[in-house]
């Protein structure tokens, strides 16, 4: 899981988080919560296919995060 992130960062811009934070689509997320690990978990969902519910429990399993389903 690590490899694949590092190779992943490179294609993002340099300044991707603050971008992230700046947009409403995080304003869930609570302030605690890494915004690397929620994009990590959402690209395991979409790249995957995961369920919500499926990806709530890798990621838990991961340590990406404790996000419920419904939440995510």
């Amino acid at each position: 899981m690590q490899e694949d992130w590092k190779l992943l960062q490179p294609f993002f811009s340099k300044d991707w988080q603050r971008l992230a934070q700046e947009t409403p689509a995080l304003k869930g997320l609570r302030k605690h919560k890494s915004v690397s690990d929620f994009l990590r978990t959402l690209l395991m969902h979409v790249g995957c296919g995961y369920s919500l519910r499926e990806t709530a429990v890798r990621a838990q399993e991961t340590k990406l995060g404790a996000f419920s389903d419904v939440a995510f």
